[in-house]
C-alpha cells in the first residue's frame, strides 16, 4: 500500500495556531506537505487571548465558569470554528485539531481512510483520532472515557451543527449546559468535554502529541511530562505491537483480548489532577 494512498478520502483540516508560534505552523503544514494533504485551514487562535479577555468576555453569555480564561478562549475558538467549516462548505466530515501533532505513525497504520470510516460504529458524532490519559491507552476502538484528552477529533455534519445550536447565539457563546448527563458537569464548557461528550464518542489512539513543541500555558512541566509517556506507548504499539492483534480486534471493544491491548502510563495520578483542577 502506498503510504500516502492511505489517506485518500481524509476530511479537511482545520487546526489551531497562535500567530506568534510560526514554528508550529510550519511544523504541522510541513506535516501536510508530507503526506499530501492539500485541504487544511490554518485557524488563528489569536483572536481570543487569555491575556485580553477583557476585550471578548463579554461574548461568553455565562454568568460564571469554573475554568480559567485560557480554556475559554480556547473553547470558543473551536466553536467560531466549527461555525465557519459550516457556514462556507457542504462537506461531511471535518478533522479539528491543534498544532502540536505528530503524524508520523500514520506510516504504520495498517489500514486506509475509507476502511475507517466504513469499519467505525455507524451512531458515531465525534471519533477522537488520538488522545492522551493519564493512565492507561486502549490501543482499540472504544467509547470516550473521561480522563481522555482532546486530541485531534473527526466530527460529522450534523453532529457540527448540533454544537453550533447549542453553543453559539449571534455571534457569543454559551459554553455550559444544565444538564445530568455529562461526567464533568462543572468542567462542561471546555473544549475537552463539550465536544467529547456533547455526542457519541468513540476514539481511536492513531496520531500522538509531540510533547517537544512545548505548551503556551503555564502547566509546570506537568502535561509535557505526562504526554510524553503516552507518546512513546503510540509509537511502541504501531512499531512493535500492532501486528500481534488482528485488524477487527482494533476496531473493536468488549471483546476477549481487549485487556491484552491496553497498556498502562507511568505518570503521578496527583499531579494529574493539579492539571485538570487546578
Amino acid at each position: 500500500m502506498n503510504l500516502k494512498d492511505k489517506l485518500k478520502g481524509f476530511p479537511t483540516i482545520y487546526y489551531t495556531n497562535l500567530d506568534h508560534r510560526k514554528d508550529r505552523r510550519e511544523y504541522m503544514e510541513s506535516q501536510f506537505d508530507y503526506w499530501g494533504i492539500k485541504n487544511f485551514h490554518r485557524i488563528s487562535a489569536t483572536k481570543y487571548l487569555s491575556t485580553e479577555d477583557h476585550k471578548w468576555q463579554h461574548l461568553v453569555l455565562d454568568e460564571q465558569l469554573l475554568f480559567g480564561s485560557g480554556a475559554v478562549a480556547n473553547s470558543i475558538t473551536h466553536i467560531e470554528m466549527i461555525k465557519h467549516w459550516l457556514d462556507t462548505t457542504d462537506e461531511e466530515h471535518l478533522v479539528i485539531m491543534e498544532d502540536d501533532y505528530d503524524l508520523s505513525l500514520i506510516e504504520y497504520w495498517n489500514f486506509d481512510w475509507d476502511y475507517l470510516i466504513n469499519a467505525i460504529p455507524e451512531n458515531w458524532d465525534c471519533i477522537q483520532l488520538g488522545y492522551e490519559n493519564p493512565d492507561q491507552i486502549l490501543f482499540y476502538l472504544h467509547p470516550v472515557l473521561y480522563n481522555h484528552g482532546f486530541g485531534p477529533c473527526l466530527i460529522n455534519r450534523d453532529y457540527a451543527k448540533k454544537l453550533i445550536k447549542l453553543h453559539y447565539f449571534d455571534g457569543k457563546f454559551k459554553l455550559q449546559l444544565k444538564t445530568s448527563n455529562f461526567t464533568h458537569k462543572k468542567l462542561y464548557g471546555m473544549v475537552d468535554t463539550f465536544i467529547l461528550e456533547g455526542g457519541k464518542t468513540y476514539s481511536l489512539p492513531l496520531i500522538t502529541n509531540n510533547p517537544d513543541m512545548g505548551s503556551d500555558y503555564d502547566l509546570g512541566g506537568l502535561a509535557r511530562g505526562w504526554f510524553k509517556e503516552c507518546r512513546d506507548l503510540y509509537y511502541d504499539w504501531w512499531q512493535n505491537e500492532h501486528h500481534k492483534f488482528k485488524l477487527e480486534d482494533f476496531f473493536t471493544f468488549k471483546k476477549p483480548n481487549d485487556r491484552a491491548m491496553i497498556r498502562k502510563v507511568n505518570y503521578k495520578k496527583e499531579s494529574v489532577q493539579k492539571i485538570f483542577y487546578s
